[in-house]
C-alpha cells in the first residue's frame, strides 16, 4: 500500500505525472490546463499557483488501473472497476488496524483561528459563471467536540466562500 508521497514518486518515475513548476493564474489558465492534463490521463502539480501557499495534486485516481495501482493491485493486465469493488469490498471485510501517532506529515501544518485563510489554497474556478472556488471530490475530516472521535466523508463537491472575518465553508450539491 501506498502513502501520498510514494505514490506520486511512482507516477512520476512511470511518466504518468506532469510536474508545473512554472507560476500559473488559478481563474485563466488552471482549468484548461487541468482539462487538458485529464484529457490525456495524466497526474499533475502545479507548484506555484498564482495567490496560492500550497501545491495543487490531481488526477491521481483517474480511473481503474490507477485506483488499483493506488493500493497496490497487480494492474499490468486488465484491471477494471469491477475489480476495484472487489478489492474493496475484501479491504472491508477484513479492515487492518489503525495506529493514533503524535507526529505525522498531514501534522506538519496547522492553522486556527484568524491564520485560517481559505484564499490561500489552489482551488480552481472551472467555469466563467461559477459562483466561486470548488473542490471536488473532496474529503472532510471532522472530530466530534463531545467524545473525541473521528470521522471522514466523501464529498462530491464543496464550495467555500470567505465572508468579512469569518471563514465559512458551505457544502453544495
Amino acid at each position: 500500500m501506498h502513502d501520498l508521497r510514494s505514490f506520486i514518486a511512482e507516477l512520476e518515475q512511470s511518466g504518468e505525472l506532469v510536474r508545473i513548476s512554472r507560476p500559473v493564474k488559478r481563474k485563466s489558465e488552471l482549468p484548461a490546463l487541468i482539462k487538458q492534463l485529464e484529457q490525456r490521463g495524466l497526474a499533475y502539480i502545479f507548484e506555484a499557483i498564482e495567490g496560492a501557499d500550497v501545491p495543487l495534486v490531481g488526477g491521481l485516481l483517474n480511473g481503474p488501473k490507477r485506483l488499483g495501482q493506488a493500493i497496490g493491485k497487480d494492474v499490468s493486465g486488465t484491471y477494471t472497476h469491477r475489480d476495484h469493488a472487489a478489492a474493496f469490498g475484501q479491504a472491508f471485510a477484513n479492515p487492518l488496524p489503525h495506529t493514533v501517532v503524535e507526529k505525522a506529515p498531514v501534522k506538519e501544518v496547522i492553522l486556527t483561528g484568524a491564520d485560517i485563510d481559505l484564499d490561500k489554497l489552489p482551488v480552481p474556478t472551472f467555469f466563467e459563471l461559477d459562483s466561486g472556488p470548488f473542490i471536488t471530490g473532496a474529503v472532510g475530516i471532522s472530530r466530534d467536540p463531545e467524545h473525541g472521535q473521528l470521522n471522514m466523508g466523501f464529498y462530491r463537491s464543496l464550495g467555500f466562500k470567505v465572508c468579512d472575518d469569518e471563514q465559512v465553508l458551505a457544502l453544495r450539491d
